[in-house]
């Protein structure tokens, strides 16, 4: 009787393996940017309700968010001033943050991620 091979060979093993780390190297360099867009969203959701900023004028309300920035060890917005946008609309305010994500995957290899929410913040 003869076997039949069963599995894989030897070159498709290196092939899944570097396949998977493609891919691991990809997601360890983007996943930093949207754990840093998750916590932009937590702070900006943490203004509904807020009473600190209702009443106040827009650039009071944007060093009330460069300090829960820096208090959750985020700088990447001193070098984009223009990131965050405030609106005075009927019934309150509307923050908006919009940015774009850059940096190296590998080699030449660069990835962009562009970022946008909006919260309505009411006078109550």
């Amino acid at each position: 009787m003869i076997k039949n091979q069963k599995g894989l060979t030897a070159i498709s093993w290196m092939f899944i393996i570097g396949f998977i780390g493609t891919l691991a190297i990809v997601a360890i360099r983007i996943i930093p940017a949207y754990m840093t867009f998750n916590s932009v969203k937590g702070i900006m959701d943490g203004f509904v309700g807020d009473k600190e900023i209702v009443g106040r004028n827009p650039k009071h309300i944007k060093v009330i968010i460069n300090r829960r920035l820096s208090i959750n060890s985020i700088y990447t917005f001193q070098d984009k001033p223009k990131a965050f946008t405030i609106k005075r609309v009927d019934g309150g305010l509307e923050i908006n943050v919009h940015y774009e994500e850059r940096g190296p995957i590998f080699a030449n290899l660069d990835y962009v991620a562009t970022f946008d929410h909006t919260v309505n913040v009411p006078n109550k």
